[in-house]
């Protein structure tokens, strides 16, 4: 299964390639954080990650049945998807900081849905590339003009680095973007974080598509 999501337990120790999980019952599936700020609720239909090196594309993980919830935030994007035992669930979360491209495709007829796209770079050179589908009652272009501005946010709040405040301003200020159904429309991020890899760090999980 690669990265970002994982068989995750509220047992498990917290750090900050993963969510903390909640358990069973609670109100939310993860802990939020401080730096979590305004959280936007959302209901995938599916989600798609795929690994891309050097021009050769990997099918990874296919989440279909039972959708995806999604949380938006001023610090991450929270996954959370199948619960297969009370003290176990599918998680992961896309720190704003990792965010290479963003953005959205009316893909009716071809994705099965409207889409957002999220890619982000491990330190080994990997791109993963995660799709999630969305009901049309979804403006998926408004979502990723949203996560685009959140992430210009973040790293003027916290991390831009002088040459790229410009930049980093001018994505915060976006206007929302479209592209030809089929197609994406993709805000790229000035600079962004490398993701360590965490090839030991997770317990693998078919999940059922």
């Amino acid at each position: 299964m690669p990265f970002p999501v994982a068989l995750r337990s509220h047992r498990l120790v917290a750090d900050e390639l993963y969510p903390v999980v909640n358990p069973a019952g609670s109100e939310l599936p993860v802990v939020l954080r401080d730096e979590d700020g305004a959280v936007r609720d959302l209901r995938a239909r599916s989600l798609a990650i795929r690994t891309q090196r050097e021009g050769h594309v990997r099918d990874g993980i296919v989440v279909r049945r039972g959708g995806v919830d999604v949380l938006v935030t001023d610090a991450r994007v929270i996954l959370t998807g199948a619960r297969p035992t009370a003290d176990s669930i599918l998680a992961g979360h896309v720190r704003l900081d990792w965010i290479v491209a963003v953005g959205a495709c009316a893909g009716r007829g071809l994705l099965r849905g409207d889409a957002l796209r999220l890619v982000i770079q491990l330190d080994n050179g990997d791109y993963h590339v995660l799709t999630l589908t969305f009901e049309s009652d979804i403006d998926v272009h408004e979502l990723a003009q949203d996560i685009a501005r959140r992430t210009a946010r973040h790293w003027l709040a916290t991390a831009a680095s002088a040459p790229m405040v410009s930049r980093w301003t001018s994505l915060g200020g976006a206007a929302k973007m479209t592209a030809e159904p089929g197609e994406f429309a993709l805000y790229w991020t000035p600079e962004h974080v490398q993701v360590a890899d965490p090839v030991s760090s997770y317990e693998r999980l078919v999940v059922p598509a």
